[in-house]
């Protein structure tokens, strides 16, 4: 044979494999493969472990069947142990045509835990238990029988003779009849009889004698008979089928022959000296008695108990020792007691007559469409001095308050107080247009009576007057204290030494007042949170052009008011303080102003304008009383601006240079150069003059300066007539 790949051999079948033919395996202790002959491998698996043989084995441990998996034994499949799936059973079935035996010395059928016995046997017994206990055991003359039999029927002894011996009897011999028969200790007088008879072939009947007189009689038909004494005639008769208990021969309790001076009483009582449960008593011409007592033994006091009505094994109604009726309930809280579900409620002293108990509750009171239903209340002066009525052919509730009509709820649902008095009445309506009431009206009855005045424990709290005005705390309109509403909208609060009104914003920042003009909102105050603190703002809102005014906390600065937005958020560049229209008068500040920007260059801390004494001076010779003027001065942050003038001044007595002190701020922004114009009083070389302020100082000196030269100092030119202007700019500190 070529050479093949293993994937290119053929399939073999169990037709073409014989002893002889060899199988491929691999050595893996010489590693090298070796041929075994199929022979040669059965013969390897006999001989091995680990597999059972068909030739018989031994099991050392559990085989297991599936579901509907069977283990069957004999020829014909005849019997199969399995387990049912479908049906969760497991089955032990003989299926041909032999019985199955189930052989041992004892053998006992018990549930799957063994805890209970069903069946078991052992010799000659059989027993059937009760779970672990045995109740019928077969012996050597019978069975035993532990417990009760109940039994289709029960044959005692033989069936022949009329009255035979035996102490009980069940017979039917003759198709007609069937006795049970006692004996009274061997007296032929002492036998009782009960047996049924069907002579007529009719259904048949039961019936009841002793010593051969007839006591009671049920036929087929649920018909009921009691005899009298002679056991001939019935006298208390029950007819089932037309449920009529029959005592048309009458029923005779206590002494019929002398019925007035005895009681007719029916009871049911232990014994005479016991508990007496119930009696029911009546004399002719006396009262009807019915009465439920307990007589005791020992001291021979009577105590009144309790009588209970029951339906289907149920108490429905109680009437208790004390005469309190409970219905639904056995401990009646009051007089009458309707007790649907126990609400764990108590009733007041003052409201125990009549007792309605139940989750959800009410009282019905029926009448006629054309009538009227009643609650009264009255007293031993007047049986309805207060009333409820409900008028039914009006269709309205009123109610009575000592003998009169005090309050009314007409058929449209209207609240009306004193209804038939033209003057002081009072009308309350609601409009249901809506789910609620979307209209309520409070209308006085009566002209010149429009006043409402509303009070607390007995004081004045609010009133409404007749012009409409809703007065809260006071008695007139816009008086010092309390709050006035009027009819045009105004609300107009007062209050002696406190505030005269509040709002208050719980939770989150935002509006607490809102402005509105014809339902559009113009304007709001409130509160926003600025840098972890509430601040307060007051805003004008309408469209993008709103302006608000915040105050509060502001970055940087601590306390401060500042521009904001509708929403109390700060704004920046884009609200103005008065306009081209409308300006400020003053503005007042103890601090800087910030212009252009926030550093502290933008800052313009200072304005002063000054008043201050400006003192000609000569750097060689002065009069004994140097001339002054009065100068002014502007500073505006460092810059400051200043103005002299020496006006026809005699300068007798001055010689040398020409200066002038007294300038309020000193110079601190290097030589700060100004204007001098002197009148006839003034001298110099040069062709221009001018006044220089030297750094750090408050004096001004005169020069002049050619061009192309250097400055040289002006002296004075003195004598009367003589005048000096001088001007300038200069920086000095903040």
């Amino acid at each position: 044979m070529a050479d093949k790949k293993i994937t290119q051999l053929n399939n073999i079948t169990g037709a073409d494999l014989a002893d002889a033919d060899e199988f491929v395996v691999v050595d893996i202790t010489s590693d090298e493969t070796k041929a075994i002959t199929f022979n040669e491998l059965k013969t390897a698996f006999d001989t091995g472990t680990g597999f059972v043989r068909i030739t018989g084995d031994t099991m050392t441990g559990d085989l297991s069947f599936g579901d509907n998996d069977k283990a069957i034994f004999g020829a014909g499949s005849d019997l199969q142990i399995y387990h049912d799936g479908p049906s969760s059973h497991s089955i032990i079935a003989e299926s041909g045509g032999g019985s199955l035996f189930i052989r041992g010395q004892g053998i006992t059928l018990q549930n799957a835990d063994g805890s209970k016995a069903y069946f078991g046997g052992i010799g000659d017994v059989a027993t059937a238990y009760y779970g672990t206990s045995a109740k019928l055991a077969t012996t050597s003359t019978g069975v035993d029988v532990t417990g009760t039999v109940t039994a289709d029927g029960l044959t005692v002894g033989s069936a022949t003779g009329v009255f035979p011996s035996e102490a009980i009897q069940v017979r039917g011999n003759d198709g007609t009849s069937g006795y049970i028969n006692g004996l009274g200790l061997g007296d032929a007088n002492d036998q009782f009889r009960i047996f049924a008879d069907d002579t007529n072939n009719t259904g048949g009947s039961i019936k009841f004698d002793i010593r051969n007189r007839d006591r009671l009689l049920i036929e087929d038909n649920g018909n009921i008979s009691f005899y009298e004494d002679t056991g001939t005639t019935a006298k208390f008769f029950w007819d089932a089928s037309a449920e009529i208990l029959d005592l048309s021969t009458g029923l005779t309790v206590g002494s019929p022959s002398n019925p007035t001076s005895s009681k007719a009483i029916v009871k049911v009582a232990d014994s005479a000296s016991a508990i007496q449960a119930f009696e029911v008593t009546n004399r002719v011409n006396a009262d009807f008695v019915f009465k439920v007592e307990s007589n005791l033994v020992t001291g021979g006091s009577t105590i009144a108990k309790p009588i209970a009505f029951m339906t289907s094994n149920t108490e429905r109604m109680r009437i208790d020792s004390s005469g309190n009726v409970g219905i639904g309930e056995s401990s009646p809280l009051g007089k009458l007691h309707i007790k649907g579900s126990d609400t764990g409620a108590t009733a007041s002293a003052q409201g125990n007559s009549l007792v309605l108990e139940d989750s959800e509750n009410g009282l019905s009171i029926l009448s006629s469409t054309a009538g009227a239903g009643y609650i009264n209340f009255g007293d031993s002066s007047d049986n309805n001095v207060g009333m409820i009525v409900y008028d039914h052919s009006a269709n309205v509730l009123k109610t009575h308050v000592n003998g009169s009509e005090a309050m009314r709820i007409d058929s449209s649902g209207a609240l009306l107080l004193n209804p038939n008095n033209s003057t002081r009445g009072l009308k309350i309506t609601t409009t249901q247009g809506e789910a609620l009431g979307s209209d309520t009206t409070f209308d006085t009855i009566g002209a010149g009576y429009g006043k409402h005045i509303f009070k607390t424990d007995g004081t004045e709290a609010m009133r409404i007057e007749s012009s409409g005005n809703v007065l809260i705390g006071t008695t007139s309109a816009y008086g010092t204290t309390g709050t006035t509403i009027n009819q045009a909208g105004l609300v107009y609060s007062s209050a002696n030494s406190d505030r005269a009104g509040q709002f208050d914003l719980t939770g989150n920042d935002g509006e607490i007042v809102r402005f509105t003009k014809a339902g559009a909102t113009v304007g709001s105050i409130g509160t926003s949170l600025r840098d972890s603190q509430t601040n307060f703002y007051i805003a004008f809102d309408q469209a993008s052009s709103d302006v608000g005014l915040g105050f509060g906390h502001a970055s940087g600065t601590g306390r401060a008011y500042y521009p904001s937005r509708v929403d109390g958020s700060g704004v920046t560049g884009a609200i103005s303080i008065g306009t081209s229209d409308y300006k400020y008068k003053d503005l007042y500040l103890s601090g800087g102003v910030y212009l252009g920007g926030t550093g502290s260059a933008n800052k313009l801390d200072d304005y002063e304008e000054s008043n201050f004494t400006a003192t000609l001076r000569g750097s060689t010779a002065e009069p004994a009383t140097l001339i002054t003027v009065t100068g002014f001065a502007t500073k505006i942050g460092r810059v400051v601006q200043y103005s002299i003038g020496f006006e026809n001044d005699n300068t007798t007595g001055y010689t040398g240079s020409l200066t002038i002190t007294g300038l309020p701020f000193a110079n601190n922004g290097g030589r700060a150069i100004g204007n001098i114009v002197g009148y006839v009083g003034l001298t110099f070389t040069g062709t221009q003059s001018f006044s220089v302020l030297g750094n750090g100082t408050t004096i001004l000196e005169a020069f002049n300066i050619s061009s192309a030269s250097a400055w040289n100092n002006s002296t004075h030119n003195a004598g009367t007539n003589r005048y000096f202007w001088l001007t300038g700019t200069y920086m000095t500190t903040a």
